[in-house]
């Protein structure tokens, strides 16, 4: 399927798929949430991007960039407090257009988004006890 994706994306469509995994929690919920990808420019891959891309362990993940270091990324989920992965610009897939949640599209140019995500990536040393509190709240499906 990824495949088929990339070639879509790679002729400058936006492709939706429903989310799947836990690990861009609390913005994006498993099985509840599409997220609307598409082709990207370079200047587009910098920290606070949320990406699709095969990372250097050969595993598709939809994440942010943390930090960026000429063309290697590194990448973290939302809901992940320690865990990175890295891959390169070349095996990025498409950027996040937006979110379709439960039939309203929030779009990842909205001030609200970008607003939220900010608050999100300074949080990041201290994540575990806002995502500890959420996860509490909402009790996660299994996979």
């Amino acid at each position: 399927m990824m495949d088929e994706i990339r070639k879509l994306i790679s002729e400058g469509k936006i492709v939706s798929i429903t989310a799947k995994g836990h690990s861009m929690n609390p913005f994006i919920r498993h099985l509840r949430d599409q997220i609307a990808i598409g082709p990207w420019e370079d200047s587009q891959l910098k920290k606070g991007t949320a990406v699709l891309a095969l990372t250097s362990s050969g595993s598709y993940v939809f994440h942010r960039i943390i930090k960026r270091d000429g063309d290697i990324l590194t990448l973290a989920g939302d809901g992940n407090i320690y865990q990175t992965e890295t891959t390169t610009t070349k095996d990025v897939i498409g950027i996040l257009y937006s979110v379709i949640r439960k039939g309203r599209i929030y779009s990842s140019e909205g001030f609200m988004w970008k607003a939220y995500s900010q608050l999100w990536m300074l949080l990041r040393p201290v994540r575990r006890y806002p995502l500890g509190l959420w996860r509490r709240l909402n009790p996660q499906e299994p996979l």
